[in-house]
């Protein structure tokens, strides 16, 4: 869980989009540490509300970038993943 707040950090670094935030803000509940969770989750809602546009989530959208290679490019990355367990 540690590593995974870790990119989920730098993820939220990068731009504070919905995925990432909720992500990151659960990793941090789930291990002891409610506030900063709870604060990092909420955070994304911070530019939203009436007349504000929604923050894009690139996180979400990544996938849809040459949607034709999903497949291949999953298979390749659970393969990578098998090998360095």
């Amino acid at each position: 869980m540690d590593e995974a707040i870790r990119y989920y950090r730098e993820a939220v670094s990068l731009i504070r989009a919905h995925t990432a935030s909720i992500a990151l803000g659960q990793a941090l509940i789930r291990t002891g540490q409610p506030e900063e969770g709870w604060l990092i989750g909420s955070r994304m809602f911070g530019r939203e509300g009436t007349g504000a546009p929604p923050i894009p989530d690139p996180f979400v959208l990544y996938r849809y970038a040459q949607y034709w290679q999903i497949d291949e490019r999953l298979t390749t990355m659970r393969q990578m993943v098998r090998q360095q367990r």
